[in-house]
């Protein structure tokens, strides 16, 4: 399971690649995707599993 930080850089990468294709998702969207990519629900889920605190 990716740290809570790795993954949000995994979304930035995520919203960066959307973004130049002209679509706009939201950053909790993006924590959702990536968190799905890992097979969990939602961020939630994976940061809770991380056993690291949200920053």
């Amino acid at each position: 399971m990716p740290t809570v930080g790795k993954a949000k850089s995994m979304a930035r990468a995520v919203e960066s690649a959307l973004c130049a294709k002209n679509v706009t998702i939201t950053d909790g969207e993006c924590l959702d995707i990536v968190a799905r990519r890992f097979g969990l629900k939602d961020w939630n889920v994976l940061s809770a599993m991380s056993g690291l605190p949200c920053r």
